[in-house]
């Protein structure tokens, strides 16, 4: 509600509807599918929700085993993701303007890459500590990410196009927040509770080479 109140009383939009061809329908869907690099922009943003949230079911517990007891675990935990998400928060709006200036594949790359190798050591540490300074450095990697991705769309689809291509992605995106955790459940119970961390690093190095390899370069 909150939201929706500021949208509407001081954003503003200089809008003008796209002119669409006659027919146009499912066949846009297409057109959207086989432009040059939107799947593999799709694929990156789904595989990187995906990976993002596999550890979440584990993380209470993992923090519990870190700090051997259970007094305080829900607050810390918060606490650990909140600083993560602050991390993110503050490191986008610098992100936000190096994508503009260097690239949006280049700043990409980086960012996954960093993200993945980050989150490996995840499942290593032997302390909060040592916790907290990972996700810290995975909450800074990982703000580049979604503005370059993003980006990339927006470049790459027709203008006529913009509404069902972000439909698409924002269905994708969904659909990876919620298979990542069935699949971090599914891991933790039959491998442990630090095997989800190495399912996320590698996912997202895995992600970067896919980046790299269908993805054209952005114009800065």
């Amino acid at each position: 509600l909150a939201g929706g109140l500021l949208v509407a009383f001081f954003a503003e939009e200089r809008f003008q509807p796209a002119v669409e061809p006659r027919g146009d329908g499912l066949k846009a869907f297409a057109q959207i599918f086989a432009t040059a690099g939107f799947v593999a922009a799709l694929l990156t943003l789904f595989q990187v929700h995906f990976a993002n949230s596999v550890f979440q079911p584990v993380f209470p517990l993992y923090v519990e085993g870190l700090l051997g007891h259970v007094d305080g675990v829900k607050a810390l935990t918060g606490q650990i993701i909140g600083v993560a998400g602050v991390a993110a928060a503050v490191a986008a709006i610098f992100f936000g303007r190096l994508s503009d200036a260097w690239g949006h594949k280049n700043l990409l790359i980086v960012s996954m890459l960093a993200a993945g190798l980050v989150t490996l050591p995840l499942a290593i540490v032997k302390n909060i500590p040592q916790l907290y300074v990972l996700r810290v450095l995975f909450g800074f990697a990982a703000a580049g990410i979604m503005p370059s991705a993003n980006a990339i769309i927006r470049n790459v689809v027709k203008p006529h196009h913009l509404g069902r291509a972000y439909g698409v992605t924002s269905a994708v995106t969904c659909l990876g927040w919620g298979l990542g955790p069935l699949a971090g459940g599914y891991v933790a119970q039959h491998a442990g509770l630090r095997e989800p961390f190495i399912v996320t690093g590698v996912i997202l190095i895995l992600t970067t080479v896919l980046v790299v390899v269908f993805i054209k370069p952005s114009r800065p």
